[in-house]
Formats: C-alpha cells, sequence, structure tokens
C-alpha cells in the first residue's frame, strides 16, 4: 500500500465500514491524527451516500493529503448534496456538540428532558383521575369542573331545604321597607337550607281548608308582625287568623337573625306581648287549634248592609269560628222557656260564663230592653247569637230573637270574638 492510502486510513477498500468519514473531519489540511467518528456517526450516513461507496473510494485514493480542501470541486455535485445535507441537520450539530462536550455529560439532560415530557403526557391524559392529587398539592384554580361541584352543593343544599322545617309565614303590622326586608331574608333562609318558607298576604284560601278539615294541625306556623315599644302589635284580622291557627306570633327580628345564625333560632325571644286591644293580657306562646270554643255553636246574623270598613268577609268570619273550635248554625233558632232550663243548670256546660264589656260602647248605645240579651251567660247547651251592631236593621233582628226566644238567648258582638281570640278564653 503506498502513502497517500495510509494516511487516508478511514477510506480503506477493503474497510467498507470506514467509508462513512464526514468532511468535516477532513476540513482541516494540518491536522496529523485524525479521530475514528463515534458509532452514532454512522447513521448519518445517506441513503444515497452508502449506495455507491465505490465511486467515493476511487476518488479518495487518486487525491494525496495535500489536495483534500479542494475535494469538493473534484468530487462534484452529486456526491457533495448528501454530506452537506447531513452536516446541516440539527441531528448532525448535536452529535458534534455530544464529541466536544462528552456524550456521558450531555445524555443524562436529554434523557431527563425526555421523563419530564412523559410525566406531563400522563398528567394531561389522565387529568380527572388525579384530581385529588393535584388538590393535596395545593388549593385548586377555579375551573369549569370546580364550578360545576360548587353547583351540585348549592343545589343539594337546597334539595335538604325539603327535609328542613316548613313555615308558612303570614305577614301584618309591617311597613314596605320591612316587607321587602322580609322577603329577602326568607329567599337566603331557602338558599341556606335553613327552612321551606310559603309567604302568605291573604289568608282565606288556608283559612278556608283549616275550617272544613277535621284534623288540628296549625295551619299557619308564624305570623311575622312589628310591635310597639311596649311589645304589642294592632289587633288585625291576620292577627286573629295566627291565633287560632296555633301559629307563633314573633317579630320580624327573629327571621332576620336566624338568618345570619343560618339556624332557626328559639321564637321564645321573639314573641311578642300581645295586641293594643286586650292590654292585660298577656300572649306566651301558641295556643291549641280548635280547643277555644269547643263544644259551643254560634249563629252569627247577616243584615243587609255589608260592613265596608271589615277587613274580612262574611265567608272568612264563619271560617275563624270554625277553626276557633265553634260549630256554626245555619238558622236562628226558636226556643221556647221550657226547653232552655234555667241559668243554673250546669248541663252542657258552666253557667254564667262570660257577660258583655262594659268598654263595649255599641251595646252600651242599644236601648236597655236590649242591652239584657248582652248580659246573658254563654253556654255550650245554648246557641251564641252573633251579630254586627253597627247594621241599622240590627235592632229590628233583637226584636225577633226576643219574641221567638223569650229573651233567654246570649247575644254578643263581634268585638267580643275578637276580646275571646285575644284573651285566649270565653269572656
Amino acid at each position: 500500500m503506498d502513502s497517500g492510502d495510509h494516511s487516508l486510513g478511514g477510506f480503506r477498500n477493503g474497510d467498507d465500514h470506514l467509508t462513512g468519514l464526514p468532511l468535516s473531519a477532513l476540513s482541516d489540511s494540518d491536522d496529523t491524527d485524525l479521530d475514528l467518528p463515534e458509532p452514532s456517526s454512522f447513521l448519518l450516513q445517506s441513503p444515497k451516500s452508502a449506495k455507491s461507496p465505490a465511486k467515493g473510494r476511487s476518488r479518495s485514493r487518486s487525491r494525496s493529503p495535500s489536495h483534500v480542501p479542494e475535494t469538493p470541486e473534484h468530487i462534484g455535485e452529486p456526491d457533495v448534496e448528501p454530506t452537506v445535507a447531513v452536516a446541516e441537520s440539527p441531528v448532525s450539530e448535536t452529535t458534534d456538540s455530544q464529541s466536544r462536550v462528552g456524550r456521558k455529560r450531555k445524555q443524562p439532560a436529554v434523557t431527563k428532558v425526555s421523563e419530564v415530557d412523559s410525566n406531563l403526557t400522563l398528567l394531561d391524559e389522565d387529568a380527572g383521575d388525579k384530581a385529588e392529587p393535584r388538590a393535596k398539592r395545593g388549593r385548586p384554580r377555579a375551573t369549569p369542573s370546580t364550578e360545576k361541584s360548587k353547583f351540585v352543593r348549592s343545589k343539594a343544599d337546597v334539595t335538604a331545604g325539603d327535609s328542613a322545617p316548613k313555615l308558612c309565614l303570614l305577614v301584618t303590622g309591617l311597613s314596605e321597607a320591612q316587607t321587602t326586608r322580609l322577603r329577602r331574608a326568607c329567599k337566603q333562609a331557602q338558599s341556606l337550607g335553613i327552612a321551606s318558607i310559603s309567604l302568605i298576604n291573604s289568608p282565606a284560601e288556608l283559612l278556608h281548608d283549616a275550617a272544613h278539615q277535621k284534623d288540628t294541625k296549625p295551619t299557619f306556623t308564624h305570623v311575622v308582625t312589628s310591635p310597639n315599644k311596649g311589645g304589642r302589635t294592632a289587633r288585625t284580622f291576620k292577627y286573629l287568623v295566627g291565633l287560632v291557627s296555633g301559629a307563633w306570633v314573633v317579630r320580624l327580628e327573629w327571621l332576620l337573625e336566624s338568618v345570619k345564625a343560618k339556624q332557626l333560632l328559639a321564637e321564645t325571644e321573639y314573641t311578642i306581648s300581645g295586641d293594643t286591644a286586650m292590654p292585660h293580657s298577656t300572649l306566651f306562646g301558641p295556643r291549641p287549634v280548635g280547643q277555644l270554643f269547643d263544644g259551643y255553636s254560634v249563629y252569627v246574623w247577616s243584615g243587609g248592609e255589608k260592613d265596608k270598613a271589615a277587613a274580612h268577609t262574611q265567608d272568612e268570619l264563619l271560617d275563624l269560628i270554625r277553626v276557633a273550635g265553634a260549630e256554626i248554625r245555619a238558622d236562628c233558632p226558636a226556643m221556647s222557656t221550657d226547653e232552655e232550663g234555667s241559668d243554673n243548670d250546669e248541663t252542657g256546660g258552666a253557667a254564667g260564663v262570660g257577660s258583655r264589656t262594659h268598654g263595649d260602647q255599641a251595646v252600651s248605645a242599644l236601648p236597655a230592653k236590649y242591652r239584657s240579651l248582652f248580659d246573658i251567660p254563654v253556654r255550650k247547651d245554648k246557641t251564641i247569637i252573633l251579630l254586627d251592631l253597627s247594621d241599622k236593621q240590627c235592632t229590628s233582628f233583637l226584636d225577633t230573637v226576643m219574641d221567638q226566644t223569650s229573651g233567654t238567648l246570649a247575644c254578643r258582638s263581634k268585638s267580643w270574638l275578637f276580646d275571646c281570640i285575644s284573651a285566649n278564653t270565653v269572656l
């Protein structure tokens, strides 16, 4: 072998595996000691140069080392393209940098990046399954999934309100601003799951249902009002409905402070003392339903004129009496003196229970012959005649009562009925 073949050891005919020496290793003519390329550099050999090794070897052997820099001009364009393309590729540059820096220093960095990438891919694919481990590292951000879970929890709270206490509130004596605050508190109480609340403005329908059913369940649970400084409220028809229905009569602050506490507070601290019409009567809490006039029968006389000042209708008045426990008579009874017995008869009730109040100005304004009817004590075995003394035809009706009953049936005004309900006793 001549000296030219010995200096180009990488291009020996018998060693086909060394024909892939890159031109970058031969670019400097002053290099006398040529390093063999790393095994990975053989992978960079282009398919075109691999198919024609003989042509590359013959031209390399015909040249001496001094003519190596001129090799691109004599080899021609077809042989230079594959080598240049490989030299400009990113992988070739990475391989050269690895050969200069050192494989052992670069390889762990590449391996580490690949491991991180694979881990990130797994987290992205299994984001739903690994939601809990992420929560342990720190507080999760507000993502659509977490927002949905919050909605479900709030919906569950509303559903829980169905099993919470069901309240039926009757409002009376509140200003417009107080009513607005009450409505807002009702919505907040329901959203918090404190209670399921029904706010009633007109009691007619529920009062009618309670009057015609046999059970004694309370119709209204609470009457919300605003008392004066003495703890008493005006006596309205709604207030009376709440009393006969066995409801708590509380101040507005009961519900407002219950919302702040996120639970229903005890009503005893917010119960009013009573109404202004009966200043000597004290309200201690809910009353038993249907026990006030239990065993009594009442006939309600309705005159030709309608009381426009009344806050209730005739039917509502009848339902109020029924809920209080009395039986409504459709016709005025005509009884003889022999059938009634004496006032001292204890049958069906105690004699002498109740009499007209001297403060009833309507009764005091009647002629003396009629006032005696209002002094007769009420009894369970005798029908009570209830009438509106403001009606102009009232005196004519009283004449009929005296003629048919010989003046033995007790007559009472509507105000007496309301006083009995306020005092929770038959006066």
